[in-house]
């Protein structure tokens, strides 16, 4: 498997990690979230994306943006603040990819938001389902 996650990194609790990164700007504490969360964070655009190669891509993208991103916001509990990063990074890709799929084939913007598939479906459910949390 492409991310698996290691045992040595479990030493310091996620806000430790992310506040000694914010003090220090050390890259190093990145990479102990990325060893610790790699695999949830593939799993998550897996399943969005339906491809392997493109779900790594997507975690190695989600993680250098978190360079940067950490220092921006303030993030109370890291794991379910990185699966909405990696769901909405995901569902980006998937915008993106069906606006270039309508410019080939010459579908208008009234065109495609009249078409409801059941990935939309999908996503619709997954979000009123996000909003009960």
């Amino acid at each position: 498997m492409f991310f698996k996650p290691r045992k040595q990194s479990q030493q310091f609790a996620d806000a430790e990690i992310i506040r000694l990164y914010k003090e220090t700007c050390d890259n190093m504490y990145v990479g102990i979230l990325f060893e610790r969360y790699s695999h949830l964070a593939f799993a998550v655009c897996l399943k969005y994306l339906k491809n392997e190669e493109a779900s790594r891509d997507a975690v190695i993208k989600i993680f250098e943006d978190l360079i940067h991103d950490l220092l921006k916001f303030n993030v109370k509990n890291f794991p379910p603040w990185l699966h909405s990063v990696a769901r909405n990074h995901c569902l980006m890709i998937l915008r993106k990819k069906r606006l270039e799929f309508n410019d080939e084939h010459g579908i208008t913007q009234a065109e495609s938001t009249l078409t409801i598939t059941p990935e939309d479906m999908l996503f619709a459910k997954e979000d009123l389902t996000d909003l009960h949390l």
